[in-house]
Protein backbone atom coordinates (compact mmCIF):
# COMPACT_ATOMS: atom_id res chain seq x y z
CA UNK A 1 0.00 0.00 0.00
CA UNK A 2 1.15 3.48 -1.20
CA UNK A 3 2.37 5.68 1.97
CA UNK A 4 -0.28 8.73 2.01
CA UNK A 5 1.18 10.55 4.56
CA UNK A 6 -1.76 10.35 6.84
CA UNK A 7 -1.76 8.49 10.16
CA UNK A 8 -4.61 6.72 11.73
CA UNK A 9 -6.71 7.80 14.59
CA UNK A 10 -5.47 4.92 16.62
CA UNK A 11 -1.85 5.46 15.73
CA UNK A 12 -1.79 9.03 17.25
CA UNK A 13 -0.66 8.39 20.70
CA UNK A 14 2.15 6.01 20.06
CA UNK A 15 4.18 8.56 17.90
CA UNK A 16 3.40 11.31 20.15
CA UNK A 17 4.81 8.97 23.25
CA UNK A 18 8.18 8.55 20.85
CA UNK A 19 8.69 11.95 20.11
CA UNK A 20 8.07 12.84 24.30
CA UNK A 21 11.17 9.78 24.77
CA UNK A 22 13.07 11.30 21.96
CA UNK A 23 13.00 14.78 23.95
CA UNK A 24 13.76 13.25 27.24
CA UNK A 25 16.37 11.45 25.75
CA UNK A 26 18.14 14.36 24.15
CA UNK A 27 17.47 16.11 27.51
CA UNK A 28 19.22 13.79 29.59
CA UNK A 29 22.06 13.59 27.30
CA UNK A 30 22.77 17.50 27.30
CA UNK A 31 22.71 16.85 30.95
CA UNK A 32 25.54 14.24 31.34
CA UNK A 33 27.60 16.78 28.54
CA UNK A 34 27.22 19.36 31.17
CA UNK A 35 27.60 17.00 33.92
CA UNK A 36 31.11 15.78 32.14
CA UNK A 37 32.33 19.67 30.98
CA UNK A 38 31.90 21.21 35.06
CA UNK A 39 34.10 17.38 35.72
CA UNK A 40 37.60 18.35 33.64
CA UNK A 41 37.26 21.67 34.61
CA UNK A 42 35.10 23.80 32.80
CA UNK A 43 35.16 26.48 35.50
CA UNK A 44 37.16 27.87 37.58
CA UNK A 45 35.33 27.45 40.95
CA UNK A 46 32.92 25.75 43.05
CA UNK A 47 30.60 26.09 45.75
CA UNK A 48 31.93 22.30 47.25
CA UNK A 49 35.35 22.73 46.56
CA UNK A 50 36.80 22.59 50.42
CA UNK A 51 34.65 19.08 50.62
CA UNK A 52 35.94 17.39 47.86
CA UNK A 53 39.44 15.24 47.17
CA UNK A 54 41.40 17.45 45.08
CA UNK A 55 40.07 20.91 45.84
CA UNK A 56 41.62 23.65 48.18
CA UNK A 57 41.00 26.73 49.37
CA UNK A 58 43.33 30.11 48.50
CA UNK A 59 42.66 33.80 49.07
CA UNK A 60 39.02 33.07 50.19
CA UNK A 61 38.24 31.30 46.82
CA UNK A 62 37.39 27.71 47.09
CA UNK A 63 39.53 26.62 43.58
CA UNK A 64 39.82 23.35 41.96
CA UNK A 65 43.65 22.52 42.10
CA UNK A 66 42.87 20.03 39.88
CA UNK A 67 42.13 22.70 36.93
CA UNK A 68 45.39 24.01 36.37
CA UNK A 69 47.24 20.51 36.10
CA UNK A 70 44.18 19.92 33.46
CA UNK A 71 44.53 22.65 31.64
CA UNK A 72 47.78 24.75 31.93
CA UNK A 73 50.88 22.98 30.01
CA UNK A 74 54.06 23.41 31.37
CA UNK A 75 57.02 22.41 29.64
CA UNK A 76 60.80 23.52 29.97
CA UNK A 77 62.16 27.00 28.23
CA UNK A 78 62.72 27.43 25.08
CA UNK A 79 66.19 28.55 23.45
CA UNK A 80 64.11 31.91 23.25
CA UNK A 81 62.93 32.27 26.82
CA UNK A 82 66.80 31.48 27.94
CA UNK A 83 67.98 34.46 25.91
CA UNK A 84 65.28 36.61 27.37
CA UNK A 85 66.04 35.45 30.65
CA UNK A 86 69.51 36.15 29.63
CA UNK A 87 69.37 39.44 28.61
CA UNK A 88 67.05 40.76 31.01
CA UNK A 89 68.95 39.51 34.05
CA UNK A 90 72.33 41.40 31.83
CA UNK A 91 70.18 44.47 32.37
CA UNK A 92 69.36 44.26 35.84
CA UNK A 93 73.21 43.48 37.36
CA UNK A 94 74.17 46.67 34.90
CA UNK A 95 71.45 48.88 36.95
CA UNK A 96 73.13 47.42 39.97
CA UNK A 97 76.87 48.14 38.67
CA UNK A 98 75.76 51.87 37.99
CA UNK A 99 73.16 53.00 40.33
CA UNK A 100 74.07 50.65 43.49
CA UNK A 101 77.51 49.82 43.15
CA UNK A 102 77.74 46.26 43.18
CA UNK A 103 76.83 43.21 40.85
CA UNK A 104 74.05 41.07 41.29
CA UNK A 105 74.92 36.98 42.49
CA UNK A 106 72.61 35.52 40.00
CA UNK A 107 70.21 34.76 43.24
CA UNK A 108 73.12 32.85 45.15
CA UNK A 109 72.88 35.52 47.52
CA UNK A 110 69.66 36.91 49.33
CA UNK A 111 71.69 39.86 49.68
CA UNK A 112 70.28 40.44 45.40
CA UNK A 113 67.22 41.76 47.44
CA UNK A 114 68.95 44.99 49.08
CA UNK A 115 70.47 45.53 45.60
CA UNK A 116 66.48 45.38 43.96
CA UNK A 117 64.94 47.37 46.67
CA UNK A 118 67.38 50.13 46.32
CA UNK A 119 66.85 50.34 42.68
CA UNK A 120 62.92 50.72 43.63
CA UNK A 121 63.71 53.18 46.20
CA UNK A 122 65.96 55.47 43.77
CA UNK A 123 62.76 54.96 41.26
CA UNK A 124 65.55 54.38 38.67
CA UNK A 125 62.46 52.72 36.58
CA UNK A 126 59.37 54.05 35.57
CA UNK A 127 55.87 52.30 35.75
CA UNK A 128 55.91 52.34 32.34
CA UNK A 129 58.84 50.73 32.20
CA UNK A 130 57.17 46.99 31.68
CA UNK A 131 60.08 45.38 30.68
CA UNK A 132 62.88 46.73 32.81
CA UNK A 133 59.73 45.99 35.54
CA UNK A 134 59.80 42.32 34.61
CA UNK A 135 63.57 41.88 34.91
CA UNK A 136 63.62 42.97 38.63
CA UNK A 137 60.94 40.32 38.87
CA UNK A 138 63.37 37.54 37.14
CA UNK A 139 65.93 38.83 39.05
CA UNK A 140 63.80 38.21 42.20
CA UNK A 141 62.98 34.85 40.89
CA UNK A 142 66.66 34.00 40.65
CA UNK A 143 67.41 34.17 44.20
CA UNK A 144 63.56 32.25 44.92
CA UNK A 145 65.05 29.61 42.50
CA UNK A 146 68.78 28.71 44.42
CA UNK A 147 67.32 29.37 48.11
CA UNK A 148 64.51 26.92 46.96
CA UNK A 149 65.31 24.72 44.66
CA UNK A 150 62.66 25.90 42.49
CA UNK A 151 63.03 25.50 38.26
CA UNK A 152 62.13 27.97 35.70
CA UNK A 153 59.43 26.79 33.54
CA UNK A 154 56.89 27.82 30.82
CA UNK A 155 53.44 27.63 31.46
CA UNK A 156 50.97 27.95 28.61
CA UNK A 157 47.42 28.66 30.13
CA UNK A 158 44.29 30.49 28.85
CA UNK A 159 45.83 34.17 29.98
CA UNK A 160 48.85 33.32 28.12
CA UNK A 161 52.63 32.17 28.07
CA UNK A 162 54.45 33.12 31.02
CA UNK A 163 57.62 32.12 32.82
CA UNK A 164 57.56 30.75 35.97
CA UNK A 165 58.91 28.71 39.04
CA UNK A 166 57.96 25.43 39.74
CA UNK A 167 58.15 23.36 42.42
CA UNK A 168 59.28 19.92 42.14
CA UNK A 169 57.51 17.75 39.33
CA UNK A 170 54.21 18.38 40.15
CA UNK A 171 51.79 21.32 39.27
CA UNK A 172 52.82 23.91 41.96
CA UNK A 173 54.18 27.34 40.42
CA UNK A 174 54.92 31.08 41.55
CA UNK A 175 55.37 33.46 39.22
CA UNK A 176 57.91 35.84 40.20
CA UNK A 177 58.13 37.67 37.09
CA UNK A 178 55.08 39.67 37.48
CA UNK A 179 55.49 40.35 41.52
CA UNK A 180 57.50 43.91 41.04
CA UNK A 181 56.22 45.07 38.02
CA UNK A 182 52.60 44.85 38.55
CA UNK A 183 53.27 46.57 42.32
CA UNK A 184 54.81 49.50 40.73
CA UNK A 185 52.20 50.04 38.24
CA UNK A 186 49.54 50.23 40.45
CA UNK A 187 51.66 52.61 42.62
CA UNK A 188 51.62 49.92 45.59
CA UNK A 189 54.04 50.47 48.39
CA UNK A 190 56.22 46.90 49.08
CA UNK A 191 59.24 45.45 49.93
CA UNK A 192 60.92 43.25 48.01
CA UNK A 193 62.00 41.00 51.04
CA UNK A 194 58.39 40.81 51.71
CA UNK A 195 57.63 39.66 48.68
CA UNK A 196 60.48 36.79 49.08
CA UNK A 197 59.26 35.64 52.28
CA UNK A 198 56.16 35.57 51.23
CA UNK A 199 56.93 33.45 48.08
CA UNK A 200 58.87 31.06 50.23
CA UNK A 201 56.56 30.23 52.62
CA UNK A 202 54.40 29.53 49.79
CA UNK A 203 57.02 27.20 48.70
CA UNK A 204 57.48 25.38 51.92
CA UNK A 205 53.23 24.91 51.83
CA UNK A 206 54.30 23.09 48.57
CA UNK A 207 56.96 20.53 50.57
CA UNK A 208 53.78 19.75 53.00
CA UNK A 209 51.48 19.12 50.68
CA UNK A 210 54.19 17.40 48.22
CA UNK A 211 52.59 18.72 45.07
CA UNK A 212 48.83 20.02 44.23
CA UNK A 213 48.89 21.99 41.47
CA UNK A 214 48.81 25.36 42.69
CA UNK A 215 49.67 28.77 41.53
CA UNK A 216 51.04 31.73 43.46
CA UNK A 217 51.42 34.49 41.45
CA UNK A 218 51.47 37.02 44.48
Amino acid sequence: MRDTGRTSRGSSKPRKDTGRRRILTMTLGLMVAVGFYLAIGGLDSNPLGGLLPGFGLQGGLIEDTSFYAKRDRVSPLSDVDLRRLREQRNLVDELARRHVGTPLSAGHSIEDLRVLQELLDQQILKPDQTYELQALGVALGDVLAEQYGLEWVVVDDDVGRSRALRYGEGEDLVFPVTMISKRVEAKVRFRVLDLYEKSGQNVDEFSRRAGGGRRIPL
